[in-house]
């Protein structure tokens, strides 16, 4: 892909603003949703992990308690 060029027309006016990289732009983009998601993805996955572990222990501790 090519540059693009970015202009802003308030009043019919062509006025340059900026050249783009598009190929850069879309590659930003999508390693930051990438990112968004498996961070996401992370959050809820160590949450449901460590919710069950927890249980888990506590299981244990109370067959233990019921072995003594």
């Amino acid at each position: 892909m090519q540059n693009v060029k970015v202009y802003y027309m308030p009043n019919n006016n062509d006025s340059f603003v900026r050249e783009v990289d598009a190929d850069k732009a879309i590659k930003e983009e999508r390693n930051k949703a990438f990112d968004e998601l498996v961070n996401t993805m992370k959050k809820e996955y160590l949450n449901r992990v460590g919710t069950q572990f927890d249980n888990a222990i506590l299981e244990t501790e109370k067959l233990a308690e019921r072995l003594k």
